[in-house]
């Protein structure tokens, strides 16, 4: 078989590839961070720190003494797939993690991502399904609001399309290439 009626081949592989696994996954394109909303809980002095998009995120939680409170940065996901990110939390409350947990939120209901009873510094990665139009987001929740906030980074954001979607863009790829090659 001749080397050259191949080329076209990989270079569809390698787009293919290209396109599912960003070499930085970070808050860029549909999920620009202009396009989510940030939502604080009335009275709360939370906050979410934007200024270093696209690469990451910082939710702080409300440390006025206005009681229980949530700091939400959400969006609309374009299509269906795995969310993956990565999380890097502190507790500055001075009773500990439990006043002032972290979480993802998928069509407003919160998953708690911190260890309430853990170190004051924890992190990971989490990975949740989405469908096309589902609303999902992080969320930085105080209990209190008092003794200090908890403060989450979310970086390495990363929407990877359903199996299906890729199929299909990899069965189009392909296509085309097929096409080049029996051009050539």
């Amino acid at each position: 078989m001749n080397w050259k009626a191949n080329v076209p081949l990989a270079l569809a592989a390698a787009a293919l590839l290209s396109a599912v696994a960003p070499a930085e996954a970070s808050f860029i394109g549909p999920y620009d961070i202009s396009h989510w909303t940030i939502t604080v809980t009335p009275g709360s002095d939370g906050s979410v720190n934007t200024s270093l998009a696209p690469d990451s995120v910082t939710l702080t939680s409300g440390n006025n003494g206005g009681g229980g409170s949530n700091v939400d940065f959400t969006t609309t996901a374009v299509e269906s797939g795995t969310i993956s990110f990565a999380w890097s939390y502190h507790s500055y409350d001075v009773d500990g993690p439990y006043w002032d947990p972290f979480g993802y939120l998928r069509n407003g209901v919160f998953v708690q991502l911190t260890n309430s009873g853990g170190a004051i510094d924890q992190s990971g990665t989490t990975y949740f399904f989405v469908n096309g139009g589902d609303s999902f987001g992080f969320r930085q929740n105080s209990v209190d609001s008092i003794y200090g906030p908890g403060q989450t980074t979310v970086s390495g954001f990363a929407p990877v399309p359903e199996p299906t979607t890729l199929a299909l863009l990899g069965l189009g790829l392909l296509g085309g290439a097929r096409r080049l090659r029996q051009r050539g």
